[in-house]
């Protein structure tokens, strides 16, 4: 367990290793002092105290044992249990805390990192600030000695208080020490981590025999310097209310009081203090010495009886447990902290995501075993396998180095139940005590209760289900900020059957893209497991969509769920069940139980968006976004901004936004923008139902719904045109509620407190046509980002102005991709149609010289223009010049849109198959029309020919040099259609393409090659085994066409297929090196695997190195091929041979949580 017992120790040892003022000379020598007087009928006894376990503080007078024996009650600063259970509430306080690597510059955190991992081999990358002022105090302590009491002396003198059955307090509320902790904890210089150590445990052996020598005033003169801050803090105040406290307490009983040695000196100090109340406060002297190892404590077992019957378990524990929640509920864990004896107890449960059976229980458990050491880097020390009340069992030691922690862990498994019963201490010998053994072998589990199906209504969510015992609820995804989300679990532990419900809910300002794509992305989940999909339908339920299922997952469990999407609230289903007992009549009766609770209506008013004058009714106020969630053309419209109200029934948000239009924009009517801006929020997944032209007094606007082509969800919208201002307003929910009262009030009772004329006329377009030629680059970059940015509001009409323009020589621009000219006519290809074909044509004609580059860019828009006017035009304009510049790949991709069309002109366009520019392009036509059977292999051999010389063509330019345009390449429709051929020179092109070290392009070739029964060159083969990219792929496609053998012998072993694999795990950062430096051999997924090791640098300059790491391989195997490779490299640190083990289960523990959060 994370932070158990450290935070608690080290605010115990504030006391005395930070302590203040000097006090008057003169005080007597010792520690335990009488108080009297005052109106107390008892005397009562102040005792100073330091907490540390060194058996040189314990050897008492016999007069502490005969005061603190004849004492009513025992009072320390803070009462142990309530320690306990602060430290419990405490653990989940520590997640957000400061960290160490966010104070320190890159030099410094870099030898801090370097100095801890040497010298306490510790890892600092997850330290927080507080963690590294707790550890500066846990260093200044004196060594651990062999003959350290269990310990501090506090609690050494609380246990025998306890045992004398005597009234026990706490003079002060731990949360004030815990948040003293953090005060100090969370602003301390974290340089000062590592400096004067040898000197601070000087201070604290000095002060060690000052408190042997019961020298209170020596204590405070050496402890004399603190900040007065600090001072007042520590000291000054808690003794003020320690001092209440006893006050209070005295006149009721008799107290023997222990605290921090330096809270009694001074005239701030409890001594004084009490002194001012009216007590006469006198020393207590002894000479005689009582031997530690001689006192006997008695009455030392009263161990009590902890049971949960919700869990099935009994176990007798030390004292009462406390909850701790984790892992977000799924694990019920309880832990009790004996801070007498350093030890702390924890019992716990859970319900795993399988059914555990005899074939999976020793893997699993072993595997949680595993993944507990790995998550403190330590290592699990000793286990065995053992059978307890018919559970499968482990019972094993794990050392956890970054908490000081000895572990003893008993598992036991059986069905849908996990048990954990552990023990933890700072002493390894403690894990073999009887007592734990004895602690161990008392717990019970009880024999599941009967089930009892009961209806349950869950009102927040709008559903009631059948549950056999009442759920449990927890939330999920916590730190999802788009979603808020429940699980609602029963288990059957007759039965073995685990019924869980989840909804989902959208959080405000969020709506789900469409119902289809929830379903078919947790089908796809359930599809990537072992037996995957089994049974599908789709249906309807209620008016709503929804869908039954049932997957095979693996490990011999089932899952049988229906889905149903209720606008923006996803409920799933889902029964957990092994394939036996798929006949059990629960399953359907459960899934079958659940149904809608009646959605509560809320009440919308008027709202207000004084930004933009406007009234609308809504759910809520709105709340403005922080981000440009409604950003629908990127900075191509100045002043953007969006609201949202939200209605927690509906779950839905009221949309408005608003964009300030540029100087820039033209528009020849009312509609065109309002139009323009409706299909800007057309996705490729929604349908435009309707749309109609209104006005609301003189401001136009344009009303329409889209619905989601693969669901219910609608989104109902307005758009209007308000001055120099577009404005949307929108709403997204399932057609069932937008036809609602309040919804339609959204829209119908929207009001403007001005309306604004429009001044969109061409005077905006010879601004923008001046500034897209001025020399002035403010004026120039202004006009290129509105053209780039897609922000022209044009029509068909005006085309020949674009065109027109595009033929004029801009300013040279080298800080661009595209020029004025290309942007300019794609713009023209956006709404360009047949009434433009002949300008396009005329155009096309008048683009020669430097404007010949175009021309493939006007074939473009008329291919997509897709009538027969304009493939005519195609043609005809082929036939008059084929460009002899430019790029073709985009006007041939438009060709395969329009099969029918394309092979009209497809006779005219195969005169052109060997074109240096043209010819390799169409290739991706030609392969294109094969697959959909629009034409034959036959149709295209008369021109084979000019079809091989453009690819040689090609071939030259790879042969010479790496082509640039290699992207230009179609090489795979390319080497398709080769080997269609199926003649000598086609396949002589394609093993001369293999052998061009062409990296996956070569592969290709080989595929090609294999599938057509040809045999690549021994070249090829050797080149492409060498490449340590390629290597694996090669032996892939061999696979895949079972000629394996032909794989080069010198290449087929798992070192060189493990550096492939680490090279292909590469994205951007290619390494400079790469070297081998051994095996290791680790858990993985529950079982052993050898994983390969390298070294790898990626900058010469930068003697930076780090681990590399490929795998799993079997053991029990010889393949060099994996499946499924897990290889990268360990970022986090740099390489260390002495750490290699570490880096790589850290690694694993990464790459598998990676792969969770994926799923």
């Amino acid at each position: 367990m994370k932070g158990s017992t450290r935070p608690l120790i080290s605010i115990l040892f504030f006391a005395i290793s930070n302590i203040c003022q000097a006090q008057e000379a003169g005080t007597p020598k010792s520690l335990l002092w009488r108080i009297s007087g005052n109106g107390l009928s008892k005397n009562s006894y102040l005792f100073g105290t330091m907490h540390l376990q060194d058996k040189r503080l314990f050897y008492f007078t016999d007069s502490l044992y005969s005061y603190l024996g004849s004492a009513e009650g025992f009072a320390m600063e803070i009462h142990p249990d309530s320690i306990m259970r602060a430290s419990v509430a405490y653990v989940d306080k520590l997640h957000n805390q400061k960290m160490v690597k966010d104070k320190l510059s890159g030099p410094d955190y870099e030898k801090l990192k370097s100095k801890l991992k040497k010298d306490l081999n510790l890892e600092v990358d997850n330290l927080t600030v507080r963690d590294a002022y707790l550890l500066r105090e846990k260093l200044t302590k004196p060594a651990p000695k062999a003959d350290d009491m269990q310990t501090m002396v506090d609690l050494y003198l609380y246990g025998i208080a306890q045992d004398q059955g005597k009234i026990l307090t706490g003079l002060e509320k731990v949360e004030d020490q815990l948040n003293l902790l953090d005060d100090f904890g969370n602003d301390f210089d974290v340089k000062k981590l590592m400096k004067d150590i040898d000197k601070d445990k000087e201070f604290t052996e000095s002060m060690v025999q000052m408190y042997q020598q019961e020298n209170l005033e020596d204590i405070q003169k050496i402890t004399s310097f603190l900040p007065p801050e600090m001072e007042d803090k520590l000291l000054t105040r808690r003794n003020e209310l320690m001092a209440g406290k006893m006050d209070s307490l005295m006149h009721e009983h008799s107290y023997f009081v222990a605290v921090g040695a330096a809270h009694l000196p001074g005239n701030e100090g409890l001594i004084e203090l009490l002194r001012k109340k009216g007590y006469l406060v006198s020393p207590v002297f002894s000479n005689k010495r009582v031997d530690p190892s001689a006192y006997i404590r008695k009455n030392t077992d009263k161990w009590q009886e902890y049971s949960d019957s919700s869990q099935g378990f009994s176990v007798k524990m030390p004292g009462k447990p406390s909850p701790l929640n984790m892992s977000q509920g799924e694990v019920k864990l309880s832990m009790y902290l004996d801070l007498l004896t350093n030890r702390v107890y924890f019992v716990g449960f859970v319900r795993p995501g399988i059914i555990i059976n005899q074939a999976n229980a020793d893997s699993l458990l072993r595997g949680m075993a595993e993944a507990s050491a790995r998550e403190s880097n330590g290592k699990v020390i000793s286990s065995r396998k053992n059978f307890i009340q018919g559970f499968y069992g482990l019972d094993a030691v794990i050392h956890n180095p970054q908490r000081e922690m000895f572990m003893r862990v008993q598992y036991l498994a059986k069905g849908r139940r996990v048990y954990m019963v552990a023990m933890g201490s700072q002493r390894e010998d403690d894990a073999k005590l009887p007592i734990v053994d004895e602690y161990l072998a008392s717990f019970k589990i009880f024999e599941p209760k009967k089930s009892e199906w009961n209806s349950y209504k869950f009102s927040k969510d709008y559903f009631s289900i059948h549950f056999p015992v009442a759920p449990e609820i927890t939330r999920i995804r916590e730190n999802d900020s788009t979603v808020d989300a429940f699980k609602y679990v029963g288990a059957d532990d007759n039965n073995g059957i685990a019924y869980m419900t989840t909804v989902t809910n959208v959080r405000p300002g969020y709506f789900f893209p469409s119902d289809s794509s929830i379903f078919s992305t947790y089908l796809k989940n359930l599809t990537a497991s072992k037996g995957g999909i089994l049974q599908e339908k789709r249906f309807t339920y209620e008016g709503f969509p929804a869908d039954d299922f049932i997957a095979d997952i693996g490990s011999h469990i089932y899952l049988k769920g229906r889905m149903i999407n209720r606008g923006n609230r996803d409920y799933k289903i889902l029964v957990f069940y092994e394939p036996e007992s798929g006949d059990d009549s629960s399953i359907d009766r459960y899934i079958n139980s659940f149904s809608f609770l009646p959605l509560n209506k809320t009440a919308w008013a008027q709202q207000s968006i004084s930004e933009l004058g406007m009234k609308v009714f809504a759910p809520e106020a709105f709340t403005k976004d922080k981000d440009e969630q409604q950003a629908y053309v990127k900075n191509a419209n100045k002043g953007l901004a969006s609201w949202h109200s939200n209605d927690s029934v509906y779950l839905s948000s009221p949309i408005i936004s608003y964009q300030q239009l540029s100087p820039y924009t033209w528009a020849k009517n009312d509609t065109s923008l309002p139009k323009k801006y409706m299909n800007l929020l057309l996705k490729y997944n929604e349908k435009l139902e309707w749309y109609h032209f209104r006005k609301l007094g003189s401001i136009p606007f344009i009303e329409f719904l889209m619905k989601k082509v693969d669901g219910e969800m609608c989104i109902k919208g307005r758009i209007y045109l308000n001055g120099d201002k577009i404005i949307t307003q929108q709403h997204t929910l399932p057609l069932l509620y937008l036809e609602d009262s309040e919804p339609l009030k959204f829209f119908e009772a929207t009001q403007f407190e001005k309306e604004l004329p429009s001044n969109l006329n061409m005077t905006n377009a010879d601004k923008f046509f001046s500034d897209l030629h001025s020399t002035d680059s403010t004026r120039y970059t202004d006009a290129y980002e509105f053209l780039e940015n897609g922000g022209l509001n044009i029509e068909p009409s005006d085309v020949d102005l674009l065109l027109t323009q595009a033929a004029t020589k801009f300013p040279a621009d080298s800080s661009h991709f595209q020029t004025v000219s290309e942007l300019l006519i794609r713009e023209s290809g956006k709404v360009a149609n047949e009434s433009n074909i002949e300008l396009l044509k005329s155009k096309y004609i008048s683009f020669d010289g430097a404007l010949d580059k175009y021309r493939y860019d006007l074939l473009e828009i008329l291919a997509k223009i897709q009538s027969d006017k304009s493939y005519n035009a195609i043609h005809s304009l082929l036939k008059f010049r084929v460009p002899s510049s430019g790029t073709a790949a985009s006007f041939v991709r438009s060709l395969k849109n329009s099969e029918e069309l394309s092979v009209k002109i497809l006779p005219q366009l195969l005169k052109y198959s060997g074109d240096s520019i043209l010819g390799n392009q169409l290739y991706s036509l030609y392969a294109h029309l094969l697959e959909k059977d629009f034409i034959t292999i036959d149709s295209l051999k008369p021109f084979e020919a000019g079809m091989h010389k453009a690819v040689k063509y090609a071939q030259q330019k790879f042969q010479i040099s790496k082509w640039n345009d290699y992207y230009l390449f179609p090489y795979h429709d390319v080497f398709n259609v080769l080997g269609k051929f199926q003649d000598k020179e086609s396949y002589t092109l394609l093993q001369q393409f293999s052998a061009l070290s062409q990296g996956y392009m070569s592969i290709v070739a080989i595929k090609v090659l294999l599938e057509n029964n040809q045999t690549p060159s021994t070249l090829a083969l050797d080149k492409l085994a060498a490449d340590k990219f390629e290597r694996t792929n090669l032996y892939d496609e061999l696979d895949k066409a079972k000629k394996t053998s032909l794989f080069p012998q010198k290449y087929l072993n798992r070192k060189a297929f493990a550096e492939s694999y680490l090279w292909n795990s590469f994205d951007d950062d290619e390494p400079a090196s790469v070297e081998f430096v051994g095996t290791r051999t680790e858990l993985y997924e529950g079982k052993k695997k050898i994983f390969y090791l390298f070294k790898i640098n990626f900058d010469p300059e930068d003697p930076s190195y780090y681990l590399g790491i490929s795998g799993p391989y079997d053991p029990n195997s010889t393949s060099s091929s994996l499946k499924i490779p897990v290889a990268g490299y360990f970022e986090e640190e740099n390489y260390d041979p002495k750490r290699l083990d570490e880096f790589l289960r850290k690694f694993l523990n990464y790459y598998s949580a990676d792969l969770d959060s994926a799923e």
